[in-house]
């Protein structure tokens, strides 16, 4: 029997299945030993699928549990990681696109009404990030024979945050060559191509960044911002909206963490 198979019949022992298919909306699991902790949650989730968030003491340790979730059973686009995305922004450093790309695929992940389970630190958790519906309203769905131009999708890239760079190698670029955009989207593992017909588009295909060679058919584009910030469509007063949240966030900061803020915006 496979790990995964013995995992799923958890639910059906009769001492656990009381805790297992339990729909009470809290449920504290005392004395449990460390290495019993995954399979049971993942037994639990096969068992009655739901949103999880899974909150544990470190990145490293983030990473075992996905690992050990995906091996019990749970389906692997259906764990996600959400890092911290405070780097980004105070630290003299490229920026990590991976990582964002993680943090805006399992925000999206948490706002939608799709069960996942979500893996995250106390610090990246407790982060502040777009509202739900902000993230919803973002959300924008590209499929064939969708009636869309280029000249649209593009504009709605740079106002959802994805910068130009050609090839597109990193999530959060994209690329722009006459009827053709490639787009590497966040949250996603793989670069997408568009093609367009006029004003259709008529093709999307997965490609290898390394290569840019196409791996497949897509069923559709799911685009997301590129970062946890959107630029509104009317944007004539953006200077003023910046200006004022810089003011609201440097408010509660430190002197010189304030000073920082101020100084990277």
């Amino acid at each position: 029997m496979r790990f995964s198979d013995w995992v799923a019949s958890l639910a059906r022992v009769p001492s656990l299945e009381p805790l297992l298919r339990s729909r009470l909306p809290r449920a504290e699991w005392a004395d449990l030993c460390p290495s019993g902790r995954a399979p049971l949650l993942a037994a639990r989730w096969l068992a009655e699928p739901v949103k999880t968030l899974v909150v544990t003491g470190s990145y490293d340790r983030a990473l075992a549990w996905e690992a050990k979730l995906t091996v019990a059973g749970i389906p692997k686009d259906r764990v996600r990681q959400l890092p911290s995305g405070l780097s980004a922004l105070f630290e003299d450093a490229t920026p990590e696109y991976a990582a964002l790309s993680d943090r805006i695929g399992s925000l999206q992940a948490l706002a939608s009404d799709e069960p996942c389970v979500v893996i995250a630190t106390p610090g990246s958790a407790l982060e502040r990030t777009l509202p739900k519906e902000v993230i919803l309203e973002s959300l924008r769905r590209i499929v064939p024979g969708l009636p869309l131009s280029p000249d649209q999708l593009v504009e709605t890239l740079v106002r959802l945050g994805y910068e130009f760079q050609e090839p597109v190698r990193l999530p959060g670029q994209f690329s722009r060559r006459g009827g053709i955009v490639d787009v590497y989207a966040a949250g996603q593992d793989l670069p997408l191509r568009v093609e367009f017909f006029g004003d259709e588009v008529e093709s999307i295909r997965r490609f290898d960044p390394g290569t840019q060679r196409s791996v497949g058919a897509a069923e559709g584009l799911d685009l997301m911002p590129a970062r946890e910030t959107v630029i509104p469509p009317e944007s004539s007063g953006l200077g003023d909206i910046l200006r004022s949240a810089l003011a609201r966030e440097a408010a509660t900061l430190p002197g010189e963490a304030a000073a920082r803020l101020e100084e990277l915006v």
